[in-house]
């Protein structure tokens, strides 16, 4: 992949990154001696520029916004290489306030292959260009290597998995991706364990639970496909994902006009009469969310296929869906009101 690793300042007022002017005077940047260097992060100095960025303050009001506008990134600076946790909220706010970004909230269930998506989907660019797209940088490329290691043969195990996520907070892995010299798009995505979603279905407030689902500019909610394949076990899965949205859009969540990609998860395990039934099937939920104001659409994914031989699956949906050009059109800036009781069927006779 094609890797672009510019300078930057250990001073957090240089212009240097916006317009290549460093703050001491020197013509020749590279002489000053606050200058850090992304290469040198990558070899292994996880002191230098990510130490340096993360400190810095970015409030959640300042960060976080819903502004994503792919098509307005040309302008955006140059990305870097480096990072090892996954980010904080308040480590995402630097970078969505550095450059136009997109929020990303993975939703679903425990083992539903949240997770699995996101590293994957990052994994196609370990062999170049994917569906137009090239890799142009990420602020937690560790931590993507990591999550992706047990998938590999180098790990020494029989059967590929993805290491469960570990973190007790909410955290994000950031994907920056360049489509020619014009168009970029930085991707925040999510990696929240499946037990701050599966609080929401048993009446936790999101606000408490997700708090970073306000702060989201799209949202996928996965579900297990391996879960649809009888009709007994579909319908607890889907009445479950139904409740799961309702949570989400309640006040303090998901805002009016959100796009959602519902996502299933582990499709090649289901067969053409099973896929036939569960889109019929998953079609209530979408008309649901069409209800709780947001912008849905479905998507059948095996972003790990089963047999080991055969390639992933729909990946390309989810990257043209994540990176699209898109503005809010709503009629109402206003959140649904809240359903009583957490019934959400009584928000739609659909």
């Amino acid at each position: 992949m094609t890797i672009v690793t510019p300078l930057a300042c250990s001073q957090t007022a240089c212009p240097l990154r916006d317009d290549g002017t460093c703050l001491d005077g020197f013509t020749d940047p590279t002489e000053c001696p606050n200058i850090l260097h992304a290469s040198d992060d990558v070899a292994g100095d996880s002191s230098g520029i990510d130490e340096d960025l993360t400190s810095l303050d970015f409030s959640l009001d300042e960060g976080l916004e819903n502004d994503f506008e792919p098509g307005d990134a040309a302008a955006a600076p140059t990305s870097y290489i480096g990072g090892d946790e996954a980010l904080s909220m308040s480590e995402a706010g630097d970078v969505t306030a550095s450059r136009p970004s997109a929020v990303i909230l993975v939703a679903g269930d425990y083992a539903s292959g949240k997770t699995t998506l996101v590293v994957e989907l990052w994994a196609q660019f370990l062999d170049g260009s994917f569906n137009g797209w090239d890799f142009a940088g990420s602020r937690t490329l560790s931590a993507f290597d990591r999550r992706h290691l047990p998938a590999r043969l180098s790990s020494g195990r029989t059967e590929a998995t993805t290491e469960r996520t570990q973190d007790d907070d909410m955290r994000l892995l950031h994907l920056e991706l360049a489509a020619g010299p014009s168009r970029r798009a930085s991707l925040l995505f999510s990696d929240v364990k499946g037990e701050f979603f599966g609080d929401l279905v048993d009446g936790q407030p999101v606000a408490e639970s997700v708090p970073l689902a306000k702060r989201a500019d799209l949202c996928v909610l996965v579900i297990d496909g391996e879960h649809l394949k009888q009709p007994a076990d579909r319908a607890g899965s889907l009445w479950r994902s139904r409740l799961m949205l309702g949570a989400l859009t309640e006040a303090g969540g998901l805002l009016p006009g959100t796009p959602l990609l519902i996502t299933i998860s582990k499709s090649d395990l289901l067969s053409r009469s099973a896929r036939d039934e569960v889109e019929a099937a998953v079609e209530p939920l979408r008309r649901f969310a069409s209800d709780r104001n947001l912008v849905p659409e479905i998507a059948f994914i095996s972003a790990r296929p089963d047999d080991a031989q055969d390639a992933p699956r729909g990946l390309e949906s989810v990257l043209e869906w994540a990176t699209r050009d898109r503005r809010r059109e709503l009629e109402s800036d206003s959140l649904p009101a809240p359903a009583t009781g957490r019934y959400f069927w009584r928000t739609s006779a659909k």
